[in-house]
C-alpha cells in the first residue's frame, strides 16, 4: 500500500528540514512505500484551510500524525511534539513517525 505524507510548513519554524530528514530515514529504515510531498503555506488563510497548528504539521493519508484538539490555526506558529519521555521537541520521534506509518 502506498501511503501519502504530507509535511506543511511555515517559513516562521526553523525545524522542518530536521523532520524531512527524520521522516526520510524512517521511510528508509522500514521500507515504506511512500509518496511525500511538502506544502509551505503562506497565509492564515491556508492555516485555516489546512487546520495547521504549528510548523510542521505531517499529514498521512490526509491524518494529522499527532492530533491536538485545537481550533487556533495560525501561520506563524510552531508545533510542538511530545515525546515518549514527557519532554516536548520541535519535530516527532522516529517512533511517532513509524506508528503513524504502521496505522495507516
Amino acid at each position: 500500500m502506498n501511503v501519502k505524507i504530507l509535511v506543511l510548513y511555515n517559513n516562521s519554524c526553523p525545524s522542518f528540514e530536521e523532520a524531512m530528514v527524520r521522516i526520510k530515514e524512517v521511510i528508509q529504515e522500514n521500507n515504506f512505500s511512500t509518496e511525500l510531498t511538502t506544502k509551505l503555506l503562506t497565509s492564515d488563510e491556508e492555516a485555516e484551510k489546512w487546520k495547521f497548528i504549528g510548523s510542521p504539521t505531517i499529514l498521512i493519508n490526509d491524518k494529522d500524525i499527532d492530533p491536538v484538539d485545537s481550533n487556533v490555526f495560525r501561520l506563524d506558529n510552531c508545533r510542538v511534539y511530545i515525546k515518549e519521555d514527557g519532554n516536548i521537541s520541535p519535530i516527532p520521534s522516529k517512533a511517532i513517525i513509524k506508528n503513524a506509518l504502521l496505522n495507516n
